[in-house]
């Protein structure tokens, strides 16, 4: 028969990050932005990180997944996203208004149509200015 040995084992605690919320709760604090996603004009964001324009390509990407599987509340959350990153992203804001149209959300869907309308007459008369140099 064998003898039990003892050992005496240290054990080390991490100090909290926030002391004053709970150990399990941490997690509902905001996480801080990373430089690279921080908010700056759209045109200079665009040009600085062209990440930029991936994220926002594949919230849509997502968003036409969930669509095509008639899950429409997650396509709506996906097209938000890609709408959150620009807010001027007529193809996310051109699907989001045919996800709300598949959810009878008629009073977005003409949100939407009238927001996409006002961006094109706003190129159009980019358009006409840049003919006219």
């Amino acid at each position: 028969m064998r003898s039990q040995s003892t050992k005496t084992v240290q054990v080390g605690l991490t100090e909290k990050l926030y002391p004053h919320i709970a150990a399990r709760e941490h997690h509902f604090k905001a996480q801080p932005l990373p430089k690279t996603h921080q908010i700056i004009g759209s045109s200079q964001q665009e040009e600085s990180n062209p990440a930029w324009l991936k994220e926002k390509v594949l919230f849509l990407h997502k968003g036409d997944q969930f669509y095509q599987n008639q899950d429409f509340y997650s396509a709506l959350n996906a097209y938000n996203g890609a709408l959150r990153i620009d807010s001027n992203f007529t193809s996310a804001l051109l699907n989001r208004s045919l996800t709300h149209m598949a959810l009878f959300n008629f009073d977005e869907v003409v949100r939407d149509c009238d927001k996409i309308i006002q961006l094109g007459n706003l190129l159009t008369k980019v358009g006409d200015e840049f003919r006219k140099l």
